[in-house]
């Protein structure tokens, strides 16, 4: 009897959803009383990981027996070998799947679009700030330069004419 076969659907480290510090290998059997959800179809885990571009899938061997989770779709068993990882490419092959792909595509690219053009403003407002400090700092240096200038005036000007008026009377 051939055993029965399907997708798993994990984060992009390899890890089930919630568990960071767990990472399944390829070609390694896994055993656990709480189960291992799975899927028949790649279709079928975009209920549970919505995002297909952000996801890994995997595909599984069951080793024990499988349970229906009540759509038809998905399962859990208590015993699993990873066989191994399928790529997006070969579960583009669904046009539902491959649709939900091209969706997030787009979503991904509009975001994209967004951070680049928030990135640009951002550029702009630092140029402008540059360009206020470099006047704010021209601005200062004038107002030394006037200052000094009166300066001048007042400390060596206005009492070299004072002697040369009263040397002339």
């Amino acid at each position: 009897m051939e055993k029965m076969k399907g997708i798993k659907a994990v984060t992009s480290s390899l890890s089930p959803k919630g568990y960071t510090n767990f990472i399944f290998e390829i070609d390694k059997e896994y055993e656990s009383e709480d189960s291992y959800c799975f899927c028949d179809t790649a279709y079928a885990t975009l209920e549970y990981y919505k995002n297909p571009l952000t996801t890994k899938y995997l595909e599984i061997e069951v080793i024990s027996d499988a349970s229906d989770m009540g759509d038809g779709h998905s399962f859990m068993a208590n015993k699993i070998r990873i066989v191994r990882e399928v790529s997006l490419e070969e579960l583009r092959v669904n046009s539902s799947f491959d649709e939900v792909c091209r969706h997030y595509e787009v979503l991904r690219s509009k975001s994209n679009e967004n951070i680049k053009k928030e990135l640009d403003n951002l550029h702009e407002y630092y140029e402008r700030q540059d360009r206020i400090r470099k006047n704010k700092n021209k601005l200062i240096i004038k107002v030394i330069i006037v200052c000094f200038a009166i300066f001048i005036l007042f400390e060596i000007v206005i009492p070299l004419v004072l002697v040369y008026i009263q040397h002339i009377y």
